[in-house]
């Protein structure tokens, strides 16, 4: 009887350090996926300040090269030289942001905000050879035309900001 007494009583520690083993195991766990967790968020925070990096750099050339050609198109009928190649070279930059923009993979979070800006560059890029159309035919109902594309090119940028800025402010809290 003592002998199975002792059994028992072996097995019942065995079985309490085996739960305990579990309890530690699932502790431990639990620990690592919280650790995971905070490492994704820091690290989606992280891919959301690098795309928005990206992104600003591309405004910035895109806000350059619209303000170029808004202020040399005033006096289209005057331009030099220097000033139409101007004028050209900043509509280079824009047809050229867009490919730029559409090769960056944005964080889940920000897709529809990268949607949104590639429809506002793509009217600009379009804009750009309506343009120079109806500056060489001139031609007013082309240049309404371009100038259409891009105020809607500007509504998506605008609406896209407004999305960055929702985006963020809920990330900050």
């Amino acid at each position: 009887m003592k002998k199975i007494i002792i059994v028992v009583l072996f097995l019942f520690s065995v079985f309490l350090l085996a739960g305990c083993s579990n309890k530690r195991q699932e502790i431990k766990e639990s620990f690592n996926k919280g650790q995971e967790k905070a490492r994704e968020a820091i690290g989606e925070k992280t891919s959301i300040n690098e795309y928005s990096q990206q992104i600003t750099d591309i405004s910035k050339r895109m806000s350059e090269a619209l303000n170029k050609r808004s202020q040399l198109a005033i006096k289209w009928s005057e331009w030099t030289d220097n000033e139409e190649t101007e004028f050209n070279a900043a509509g280079t930059v824009l047809e050229g942001l867009y490919g730029e923009a559409n090769k960056l993979k944005p964080p889940e979070i920000m897709t529809s905000v990268h949607q949104k800006i590639l429809k506002g560059l793509d009217l600009f890029r379009q804009s750009v050879s309506v343009t120079k159309d109806g500056l060489s035919n001139n031609d007013a109902v082309l240049i309404d035309k371009s100038t259409s594309l891009i105020q809607k090119g500007t509504e998506y940028i605008k609406e896209a900001t407004k999305e960055t800025d929702e985006i963020t402010a809920k990330l900050n809290q």
